[in-house]
């Protein structure tokens, strides 16, 4: 066999975050990322992230919140579930806002004007 298959690369993939977990570097995050492969080889990305350090995706939603006028401390109630602003993805042209439910920890992708119907500054 000189090809990877995605459930292999899913397996290491796995196997990797579990043993950069098992560091357990005191202030430290690590994230095994996007993977590329051809045929035989497959390159992993790793982002460590300094306890107390903003994420890209934190950093261009405080940027983008404040040129649209939106409120990111804001929770919008919407069919039962609590979402909070979490992330912008500035390469996502369709849906860059990231939201995130506040009970489940699951993240979810907004268009622009979803995200200014449910978290656009109230005008008094």
């Amino acid at each position: 066999m000189t090809n990877f298959t995605k459930p292999q690369l899913k397996t290491i993939r796995a196997a990797m975050q579990s043993a950069l977990e098992r560091l357990n570097y005191e202030g430290m995050t690590f994230t095994v990322a996007n993977c590329t492969y051809n045929g035989g080889e497959a390159t992993y990305k790793v982002n460590v992230l300094l306890d107390g350090a903003e994420t890209k995706e934190q950093k261009d939603l405080t940027q983008m919140a404040k040129l649209m006028g939106l409120d990111t401390s804001k929770i919008h109630d919407y069919q039962g579930m609590s979402f909070s602003l979490v992330g912008y993805k500035s390469k996502a042209t369709k849906m860059p806002w990231i939201v995130q439910d506040l009970k489940t920890g699951i993240e979810y992708k907004l268009t622009d004007a979803q995200a200014e119907e449910g978290f656009k500054h109230e005008r008094v």
